[in-house]
């Protein structure tokens, strides 16, 4: 994966060169260089993170991804995955909590899936290495473990 990366990356300069150099006085010149380095800045974002995106521990969930935080088995009221994406679905006692915590941009898209019938907090599962049901008995039995006192 490394390597195909790095490749697609070496293969957007050479390209956006070659075009720069065969149509040096042509006004396609700018537009070749500039589609190369828009390339290698999709290719970089793009880059494998060495470190666990989605972490399951004893005090929750921590994606991330997502810029709040563990998110606390005991404010974890309901989890589902669901397929589609696949996600792992959650609805939390206090929401707000960690909203608050969410960058902007992270709100929005918040918002965005709310529209289409998500629950109040999706943790995609795309690109990672592992099972969703597993991930899903998983955090329930923690969740269980973890409920608070009524």
């Amino acid at each position: 994966m490394v390597l195909a990366n790095l490749a697609l990356i070496l293969g957007s300069i050479a390209m956006a060169l070659h075009f720069y150099f065969v149509l040096k006085n042509s006004d396609y010149a700018l537009a070749s260089v500039a589609a190369g380095i828009l390339l290698v800045v999709l290719f970089v974002m793009t880059w494998p993170s060495p470190t666990p995106l989605v972490i399951l521990n004893d005090m929750g969930i921590l994606d991330r991804r997502s810029g709040i935080g563990i998110i606390r088995w005991e404010d974890i009221q309901e989890i589902q995955v669901e397929v589609v994406g696949p996600f792992l679905c959650l609805r939390l006692r206090n929401p707000e909590v960690y909203i608050a915590r969410m960058p902007t941009h992270r709100r929005y898209k918040l918002k965005f899936h709310q529209n289409l019938g998500f629950k109040m907090l999706n943790i995609s599962l795309k690109g990672l290495n592992a099972n969703a049901l597993f991930l899903l008995e998983h955090s329930r039995k923690m969740i269980s473990e973890r409920r608070p006192l009524r």
